[in-house]
């Protein structure tokens, strides 16, 4: 099944053509899409709590416009407003507090009431804002950085 949020969050992965019907190249795109899906996604459910658990290598997340576009297919096709995300599938922008990524996309999590656990390592990163960003994140009960996928489930279904 085609979503067209979620064909547009994986177009960035694929160079950003446009799908056109009854093209073929289109097409072909579009399979490559449901392809990277598969891989990308896993529905993890728990005692009624649904969990999207995301991989990728490429960022799916680079603004809040990707982020809106994952929560309404995560929430329209999965029924999941629960998201785990590998740190990889974060665009590095986020991570800079300065560019304003992160609080745009945060807001979209807070404002659409879900819940976001982002999971790798995070050592890399010298800045004490992030850090003391992280912790208060951490703090809360809608957004967890940790370090294993493991961590992030288990936040997430008992957020």
């Amino acid at each position: 099944m085609r979503d067209v949020p979620l064909v547009r969050v994986f177009q960035v992965q694929l160079g950003d053509e446009p799908m056109q019907e009854g093209n073929q190249e289109g097409k072909q795109i579009e399979e490559q899409i449901e392809e990277k899906q598969m891989k990308a996604k896993r529905i993890i459910e728990e005692n009624g709590v649904r969990v999207a658990l995301m991989h990728s290598d490429t960022p799916l997340v680079s603004d809040a416009q990707s982020m809106l576009d994952l929560i309404a297919t995560l929430s329209y096709i999965d029924d999941c407003d629960r998201i785990a995300l590998q740190k990889s599938a974060v665009a590095e922008a986020f991570f800079y507090l300065g560019s304003g990524v992160a609080g745009e996309v945060l807001q979209k999590i807070v404002n659409y009431r879900k819940k976001l656990a982002i999971f790798g390592d995070f050592s890399g990163y010298t800045s004490k804002a992030l850090r003391d960003f992280i912790y208060e994140c951490n703090s809360g009960n809608a957004v967890f950085f940790v370090a294993t996928q493991e961590e992030a489930v288990a936040h997430l279904l008992r957020a």
